[in-house]
């Protein structure tokens, strides 16, 4: 039987060509090892079960591997504690079946008479004493309108805590595989009631197929078929298209083998990618259904797609604002407000006002998220400006992000940044101010000005 390109379910590499994640895999083995509970947050048809399969078959030779969809558990919102719990135990039984336990270890994972949490919690430290269990949960957030699922996860959290102080026995890893995070769900009928799931630690391990990795399965494909092709090339041009996204990567691939008479050129792959892009797929369809439930996001697009409307994102690297090597502030406002420059004939202030402060701090994230942080100092900031901590390796700042909508505003101008410079103890501050008022495009205008014993970098 010849393997063949799948896009329909988990990949089985005797059966499917699979792109080579060994080095993913890897990060995340070591994630394990080192006894972390996480998160697998990916989009559908993102390669989740997938990776828990692979993740099984290398971790079954050291670790007792439980692997379960909660899938089956279903999506009724009112089933209580003990059916959560007997539930539970049933589907780790079954898991168990194929595993090289024994049988009496197997059977012995369904406890009858541990039918709230805290039973379960006890039965979990007698299955996992002297025993490396690592639990795989697909489809965990299948539950998340589950109040028993809080539960569930409180009690996780309760004996990951517990096993610090080595007070118990439980699951050496827990991971868990959904679209939705965890960690973020609110409970639908008490918005009050979050998820306790803070104990995760943060996954980081980019799941997107980058072109060596997608080379690594064109190779194979092209060692069984005996086919002739440029796989660097075709390999290359299959990311442009796709971003390396699992789902589009093999779906791109599948259609030039099975539809497009293996035309493995640039030509079979622009055919492929307008044969994907007309076809009805599950992917599609739910992308048309939000569009019709959140008509915000309907409106956004259609202004970009029918009307016009230019939305652009300021890219800049880090290597851009730094200064004698060192990271100045003075650069990211520059470079900002020169962006901000280019794309105020192509919106509208509105916009601007509505959503300028998620375009800054998306901007600004970007540029510090591997070396530093920010914060919003709250209470220096109201509806016309906000006003931010950053501290980027050994380096503080203090800066605002200022609108002008009238002219009073100038009276209050770096008052609010001044009181938070004195709270930090610091002499010198950035400010970025956003003049809505302007009908046409001015001078972008800097310069450095001294007030009292500070120093402000404002531009505008």
């Amino acid at each position: 039987m010849s393997r063949e390109f799948n896009v329909t379910g988990p990949c089985i590499p005797k059966k499917d060509y699979m792109v080579n994640t060994n080095e993913k895999l890897k990060k995340i083995i070591e994630m394990i090892n080192d006894e972390e509970y996480f998160v697998i947050n990916l989009p559908r048809q993102y390669g989740k079960t997938t990776t828990l399969y692979c993740l099984e078959e290398l971790l079954k030779d050291e670790y007792i591997v439980i692997s379960i969809s909660f899938m089956l558990l279903g999506i009724d919102g009112s089933k209580g504690e003990k059916s959560f719990c007997l539930d539970f135990m049933e589907l780790v039984k079954e898991s168990l079946e194929h595993s090289n336990v024994s049988e009496e270890y197997r059977e012995a994972w369904f406890n009858e008479d541990a039918t709230n949490f805290l039973e379960l919690g006890f039965h979990i430290d007698n299955m996992c004493k002297d025993k490396k269990v690592v639990l795989l949960v697909d489809a965990a957030d299948y539950c998340i309108g589950n109040l028993a699922f809080l539960e569930f996860l409180s009690m996780l959290r309760a004996k990951f805590l517990e096993r610090q102080w080595k007070k118990c026995y439980t699951f050496h890893s827990v991971v868990f595989a959904g679209v939705h995070d965890i960690k973020n769900i609110k409970h639908k009928e008490d918005y009050n009631l979050r998820s306790p799931w803070n104990i995760a630690a943060d996954f980081n391990v980019d799941m997107s197929f980058n072109p060596k990795e997608i080379e690594s399965m064109l190779k194979d494909y092209q060692s069984e078929t005996n086919l002739n092709m440029d796989t660097e090339l075709i390999s290359n041009k299959i990311y442009e298209y796709s971003s390396g996204y699992p789902y589009f990567v093999s779906d791109i691939c599948k259609t030039i083998h099975e539809k497009l008479d293996r035309d493995w050129s640039i030509a079979g792959i622009l055919k492929a990618v307008k044969i994907i892009a007309f076809d009805s797929t599950y992917l599609t369809h739910e992308l048309c259904t939000y569009l019709e439930i959140y008509k915000e996001l309907y409106d956004f697009m259609y202004s970009i797609l029918i009307e016009g409307r230019k939305i652009r994102s300021p890219y800049v690297s880090v290597e851009d604002v730094l200064k004698d090597n060192l990271f100045s502030m003075e650069l990211v406002l520059t470079k900002f407000a020169e962006y901000y420059r280019e794309i105020i004939d192509d919106v509208d202030f509105s916009y601007i006002e509505e959503y300028g402060r998620l375009i800054f701090l998306s901007y600004l994230n970007k540029l510090i998220y591997s070396f530093g942080f920010f914060h919003i100092e709250s209470q220096f900031t109201d509806d016309r400006r906000i006003v931010l901590s950053l501290d980027f390796g050994k380096e503080q700042f203090v800066m605002e992000l200022e609108f002008w909508k009238d002219v009073t505003i100038k009276e209050r101008a770096y008052k609010e940044i001044l009181e938070c410079m004195d709270a930090k103890n610091l002499s010198e501050g950035y400010s970025l101010i956003l003049d809505l008022r302007k009908r046409k495009k001015k001078e972008q205008v800097s310069k450095w000005i001294q007030i009292g014993d500070k120093k402000i970098f404002s531009i505008k």
